[in-house]
């Protein structure tokens, strides 16, 4: 007979001394069209312990040995640390794509600041600010919806996010959807099936 396998359980790492994790975590770069994607999914988030609990896009799915994680997924410190490392960093010279909603309203002080010193390059500004504040509000129309942590079924939902390459605001309206009870995700994964059927056999 073939040896057991249980799901993965994917990993968790913590966001301590960074500031509260909605307020400085770069939410944007888990956009399906974003260039800066840190190669894992957020299954879940606990703002008062500061965790992320996180799979790799690479998981394998199910391990040898219960309650464990797959290598691609125990594979993501690198990946983690750049993440850290960007909501580290100051908020100019850096991609709108990247920036934590922190680092959104700093630019955006800064390029109010620039417009009153600098006429010389207002249009240039002009053009930059509208497009940091339309990239906020977008941002924080999906920060206010996750942070609820009410979605249903949003592990799904974010999967169907990534395979059917929503934008951020596609992904805020499902979300929006799935809390009015409009949108029910079922796309269930493997890991889905594999849990149902672990907690059947339990």
């Amino acid at each position: 007979p073939s040896a057991p396998t249980y799901p993965c359980v994917g990993s968790q790492f913590s966001w301590n001394n960074l500031g509260y994790i909605f307020d400085s975590y770069p939410f944007t770069i888990h956009d399906p069209a974003s260039r800066h994607n840190p190669g894992y999914d957020i299954l879940s988030v606990d703002a008062v312990a500061c965790v992320f609990h996180v799979r790799a896009k690479r998981c394998h799915g199910v391990v040898s040995v219960p309650h464990t994680a797959c290598p691609s997924c125990l594979g993501l410190g690198p990946s983690i640390e750049v993440v850290r490392d960007w909501a580290k960093q100051g908020s100019e010279k850096k991609s709108f794509a990247r920036l934590s909603h922190r680092q959104l309203t700093e630019r955006l002080a800064s390029l109010r600041k620039r417009l009153k010193t600098g006429p010389r390059y207002r249009a240039d500004y002009v053009k930059m600010l509208t497009r940091a504040r339309k990239k906020l509000a977008t941002y924080q129309r999906f920060y206010r919806i996750i942070s609820s942590n009410n979605v249903p079924g949003l592990p799904r939902l974010l999967s169907n996010s990534a395979d059917q390459d929503w934008s951020i605001s596609k992904t805020s309206e499902m979300a929006l959807l799935s809390l009015q009870g409009k949108y029910h995700p079922r796309n269930y994964t493997d890991f889905d099936k594999d849990l149902a059927i672990l907690i059947y056999e339990l």
